[in-house]
């Protein structure tokens, strides 16, 4: 790359974060949702998983080229796929190990077994693609990426929550009050650690994703009905408590980001490690 483009590549980058305004994501953030919404709504058993994510891949880039003009690899970087932290990758696997264990440590205690369905290798890589991928670019390579460009980590947080909440409400209409009201609030408690772990991660999906598919877990087991909500309440006990844990985390420089910066440096994108290599080989 040129130094003329280099740098050209680099304001487009940094001016268009810069500017995104609230209609900008409002209309953003209903299009990449729409996509996904729709994709859950066709398949809740995410058997189609790598459909819905592509769907909202496509969603999500070309919503960005036409917002921000960004094209290719800056593309990829913005919306989370670059190359992740691996210590946000060994602190996301201890946490999602620890979400996992529900389901030994409930069959345990309950008396019924719970079993891994019959093709559980499928779901598994569906829920990875839907639950994992698909909604971590959603909330945070799209929403919590567009609010933390101009707020502190905590504020760009508490921004996402609402939106956040607002699209689990539904599960209180189709799994009841109880279970529904608990998803609501896992999502809501869980945007804080993974967000974290989404920065400590080189601002990138892979870390985030694999706790939210341990959360969403449950599609790839079949429990007895007799303990249906026993394995539930559980499970949103352990998901709300284990992604906490990330916060045990040093809050130094992690992946590049200065974690939890104050509004009054405002974290760049042409801070992220993809675009500093290339202000590197211009010099």
């Amino acid at each position: 790359m040129s130094t003329r483009e280099g740098r050209a590549d680099r304001a487009t980058h940094t001016t268009a974060c810069r500017t995104t305004t609230w209609p900008q994501l409002l209309v953003g953030f209903v299009v990449v949702y729409g996509v996904l919404a729709v994709g859950t709504a066709l398949d809740s058993t995410a058997r189609l998983g790598l459909l819905t994510l592509a769907a909202v891949l496509v969603a999500a880039a070309c919503t960005e080229r036409l917002q921000t003009r960004a094209a290719g690899a800056e593309i990829r970087a913005r919306l989370g796929l670059g190359r992740p932290g691996v210590v946000a990758l060994l602190a996301a696997t201890a946490v999602s190990l620890l979400v996992l264990a529900v389901h030994p440590v409930t069959a345990a205690l309950t008396g019924n077994p719970v079993t891994l369905r019959p093709d559980w290798p499928w779901l598994l890589v569906g829920a990875f693609a839907v639950h994992g991928l698909a909604e971590e670019l959603v909330w945070r390579g799209f929403l919590f990426r567009r609010l933390r460009a101009d707020h502190a980590f905590w504020p760009a947080v508490w921004w996402s929550v609402p939106f956040i909440a607002a699209a689990h409400v539904p599960i209180v209409l189709t799994a009841g009050p109880v279970v529904g009201l608990g998803a609501v609030l896992v999502a809501a408690v869980t945007s804080a650690p993974l967000s974290y772990l989404y920065e400590w991660g080189r601002r990138t999906l892979w870390a985030p994703a694999l706790v939210h598919t341990a959360i969403d877990s449950f599609k790839v087991v079949d429990v007895p009905p007799g303990a249906t909500t026993s394995f539930s309440l559980s499970l949103i006990a352990v998901s709300l408590a284990a992604p906490l844990l990330v916060f045990l985390l040093p809050r130094g420089q992690a992946g590049g980001t200065a974690l939890l910066r104050p509004p009054s440096r405002r974290p760049r994108d042409d801070d992220h490690p993809l675009t500093r290599r290339s202000r590197h080989r211009d010099r």
